[in-house]
């Protein structure tokens, strides 16, 4: 998510007017100066162009505000980090040719309705899902050929997921900290493993999804 003092922030940095906004991010310029004050809230797609349009020019959004990037590897820290992660994966599913979200040992079942309609954006831009989860875990979002079991005495709830070049780790304790790396060479060497447990690992048998999606 990103806020309105982040894009005027973000612009700063950058030296860009509204209308340059604009021009990068397909938005009209009213449409950005009702957004930066206050008068509109964008939705979620559109707060996804606007840091999608921020980070193509180099530019993060942080818990404090907006800063120059630094390294390939990006800190979401608080309780929305897993919306702004969610974020990251839409903007960069909608700029890659690669579309698999691959996820590792989630638990579906906290997803909060917010997180349930970016996954949806996510689908929507093209992003194909697959998903390891706990032997035994009834509870998916989405269609039952999109899972596959792992026994129980080898899960953790501690997720990873891999989405373009880049890799995700959460944390949950003692707050929400999720660390994502851009290395094209880590990505490969996580969708290796992901591929060899999806291979070798069972089926659900019985679901009563959700089929949110």
């Amino acid at each position: 998510m990103i806020t309105a003092d982040q894009i005027r922030a973000g612009r700063g940095l950058l030296g860009w007017s509204q209308t340059e906004l604009s021009k990068r991010t397909g938005l009209s310029t009213p449409a950005i100066g009702n957004i930066e004050i206050e008068k509109h809230k964008p939705t979620l797609e559109t707060q996804a162009k606007i840091i999608r349009a921020f980070d193509e020019a180099g530019i993060e959004v942080i818990d404090e505000g907006v800063r120059r990037k630094r390294d390939k590897i990006t800190i979401l820290e608080g309780d929305d980090a897993f919306l702004r992660l969610f974020d990251d994966m839409y903007y960069t599913i909608c700029n890659s040719p690669q579309k698999d979200v691959l996820v590792i040992c989630a638990d579906e079942k906290v997803t909060p309705p917010e997180g349930i309609e970016k996954i949806r954006l996510i689908r929507q831009a093209g992003g194909k899902f697959r998903h390891i989860i706990e032997e035994g875990d009834h509870y998916m979002l989405g269609p039952i050929n999109e899972y596959k079991w792992l026994p129980k005495e080898y899960f953790i709830n501690r997720v990873t997921l891999i989405y373009g070049d880049k890799v995700a780790f959460a944390c949950e304790e003692p707050h929400y900290f999720i660390t994502i790396i851009h290395d094209v060479n880590l990505s490969k060497t996580q969708k290796n493993f992901f591929e060899f447990c999806w291979n070798n690992l069972k089926r659900p048998t019985w679901s009563e999804t959700e089929r949110v999606f």
